[in-house]
């Protein structure tokens, strides 16, 4: 299989706290990941290293689509644990500012998803106004409009009812499927119950290392 993600031996260090590392990892193309451990085991910090909003102290995160720092905002799409929307825009706004931002269209899967998540009623509604399941699904979809080769998700299920997590997984499932394009997509989640059979592969984290 194509590998479109190569993390090599990448170490990073808190002082004499924690030590995460080294950790290799090779994501293939088609692949949809699930990233498990306890709290603390490092899950979120293999996640900033991928995406390159943490540094790391050696090893090295390659793929062909990273080669700049414009390259890689637009072949991966990450979404935090902590929800990011803005709270004074209305979602219809919030979707055509980021659109006008990577300077696409609105793709027609993604108005699909708005309305599969049921977020097609509160397009004229502030993020401010939004329940905390219904923040979440405006945060992925913001975090997938651009279709990125590389998905990476921490949390994306928490405050999600059973029907909307896997219609989400179902939606992401189908997405890299396609074969336009090679993707892949990385889910760091502890709320997976029930939807092991979207998974192609379980990568489990124990104290900063593989397991």
């Amino acid at each position: 299989m194509e590998t479109i993600l190569r993390v090599d031996n990448i170490v990073k260090s808190y002082g004499s706290a924690f030590k995460f590392g080294p950790v290799s990892l090779d994501v293939h193309a088609g692949e949809v990941i699930a990233l498990m451990g306890p709290n603390g085991a490092g899950k979120t910090t293999l996640i900033r290293l991928i995406t390159g909003l943490l540094q790391k102290d050696s090893g090295k995160v390659e793929s062909q689509g990273m080669s700049s720092k414009k390259t890689k905002k637009l072949y991966i799409g990450y979404m935090s644990e902590a929800i990011s929307i803005w709270d004074d825009l209305e979602v219809k706004h919030q979707l055509a500012f980021m659109a006008d931002l990577y300077r696409v269209q609105i793709p027609d899967e993604i108005t699909d998803l708005v309305h599969l998540l049921g977020l097609d009623k509160y397009m004229n509604v502030r993020g401010s106004h939004l329940s905390q399941g219904n923040r979440r699904k405006l945060s992925l979809i913001l975090s997938i409009l651009h279709d990125p080769e590389i998905l990476v998700l921490d949390e994306p299920f928490n405050g999600l009812d059973s029907i909307s997590r896997k219609n989400t997984i179902q939606w992401i499932r189908d997405r890299v499927n396609k074969q336009d394009k090679p993707r892949a997509v990385i889910i760091a989640s502890h709320q997976l119950e029930g939807l092991e059979s979207f998974f192609d592969r379980l990568v489990v984290l124990k104290d900063g290392a593989l397991s």
